[in-house]
C-alpha cells in the first residue's frame, strides 16, 4: 500500500492519467508491457529488480512511451543502470528510498549514465537524513552508521505500541524540532 501512495500521486499531482494494472500483473512482462504500450505509460514506480526482467524481456521500442522510471524498495545495482541507459537512453531514471514511518517517499537520487554507484539520494523537501553513531552523533563522511529520517513526513508512531514508539522515534536534537525515525539502515 504504501509505495501506491507515491505512484498515485505522483500520477495526478503532475497531470498524468493514472493506469491501474490487473492484479499480479508483474508475474506476466508480455502483458505489463502491453499496457505500458497500449495506454502510453509515461511514468512508472517499480521495484528494481521488476524493471530489470522488464527491460531483459521487453522490446525496447515496445518501451518507448517511458519517459521517467522510479525503482524503490530494493537496492538499485549499476547492471540494473546500465541495462536502463542501453535501452531507453532517453528516460529518466530515479532510485528512492523511504520508510513507511516517514511517509514512503524521503530520499531521491536521479540516476545518470556515469553514476558509478547508485546512491540512495538525498533528502526531499520537508525531509532530513542523518546518518549517526550508536551515541546519535553524525558520523563523518566515508563513515558507516545509522540512518535516520526526520521531518515533516515521519510519522508520530505506532499505533498500540507505546515501547515500539519511543525505541524509534527520537526527538531530533540536531533540528531541535520534531523527531526522526531510527530505519535500522546502515549507509
Amino acid at each position: 500500500f504504501d509505495s501506491s501512495v507515491v505512484g498515485i500521486f505522483w500520477a495526478l499531482c503532475t497531470g498524468g492519467i493514472l493506469v491501474l494494472p490487473p492484479r499480479r500483473i508483474e508475474q506476466d512482462i508480455e502483458s505489463l508491457t502491453k499496457i505500458i504500450q497500449k495506454e502510453k505509460v509515461s511514468h512508472s514506480l517499480m521495484l528494481p529488480s521488476l524493471y530489470q526482467v522488464l527491460l531483459n524481456f521487453a522490446k525496447p521500442e515496445k518501451l518507448q512511451s517511458l519517459r521517467a522510471i522510479m525503482v524503490a524498495g530494493e537496492a538499485c545495482s549499476t547492471i540494473l543502470k546500465d541495462t536502463h541507459f542501453r535501452k531507453l537512453p532517453t528516460t529518466r531514471l530515479y532510485n528512492e528510498y523511504g520508510p513507511t514511518e516517514a511517509s514512503v517517499w524521503c530520499i531521491a537520487h536521479e540516476i545518470l549514465p556515469e553514476d558509478t554507484v547508485v546512491p540512495i539520494g538525498r533528502p526531499i523537501q520537508n525531509s532530513t537524513a542523518y546518518i549517526l553513531d550508536a551515541q546519535l552523533n553524525p558520523v563523518p563522511a566515508g563513515i558507516d552508521g545509522e540512518l535516520y529520517i526526520g521531518g515533516a513526513g515521519v510519522t508520530k508512531g505506532y499505533l498500540n505500541r507505546p515501547e515500539l514508539t519511543k525505541e524509534r522515534f527520537l526527538p531530533d536534537h540536531l533540528k531541535g524540532e520534531g523527531q526522526m525515525y531510527k530505519t535500522g539502515d546502515l549507509a
